[in-house]
């Protein structure tokens, strides 16, 4: 402990500022991590993969068809309760000859 004051105060200041850098350049990484404009530039095809699954994920959710085209929905009320019942839309059925 053969310090002087003057090289206390000096090595406080010169890990203070080490400690300044250190924090400006994690502020740096964590701006670059969550900006996406930052992310598409550095990973342009994952993000427009994210973006299309997103987008595929949002569809199955709240649009998109209700039923099949092979099939329609109907409702029949059947005396006190409802009953769904599923019907072909086609009359006929097609028969693939091998």
């Amino acid at each position: 402990m053969g310090e002087t004051p003057d090289q206390i105060e000096r090595h406080i200041y010169e890990k203070r500022s080490e400690l300044g850098e250190n924090i400006n350049e994690l502020q740096q990484k964590v701006k670059t991590a969550v900006d996406w404009r930052a992310q598409f530039d550095q990973r342009p095809m994952t993000m427009l993969g994210l973006a299309f699954g997103g987008g595929l994920l949002l569809s199955m959710f709240f649009g998109g068809r209700q039923n099949s085209h092979r099939f329609s929905s109907r409702w029949s009320r059947d005396r006190s309760s409802w009953t769904m019942s599923i019907a072909p839309s086609w009359s006929h059925s097609k028969r693939i000859s091998t």
